[in-house]
């Protein structure tokens, strides 16, 4: 699964990050000097939030806020920098 889901990101990300990143040019942060890079970090996870919470409505991963959960929107994860690097885009 992780090396799918790698697999699909960095498609995704080769196909389309130069495009958002044309896309994003205008938008405060920017213009007032944020590194993009941090800019498209705090956006790849609202974005990533979206696509979970639409994954979990198409019931093809568990829903956090499910009534029968012990931790309501808690569902374990483990996340390491090695795992994937940006900077390679």
């Amino acid at each position: 699964m992780l090396i799918t889901g790698r697999e699909i990101i960095q498609e995704f990300l080769m196909d389309n990050y130069q495009d958002i990143r044309k896309e994003l040019r205008g938008i405060t942060p920017l213009k007032y000097g944020v590194p993009y890079e941090q800019v498209f970090n705090q956006l790849w996870h609202y974005m990533f939030a979206v696509t979970n919470r639409k994954v979990v409505e198409a019931g093809m991963f568990a829903d956090p806020y499910d009534e029968r959960r012990p931790y309501q929107g808690f569902i374990s994860a483990v996340w390491s920098p090695s795992l994937y690097d940006l900077s390679s885009f």
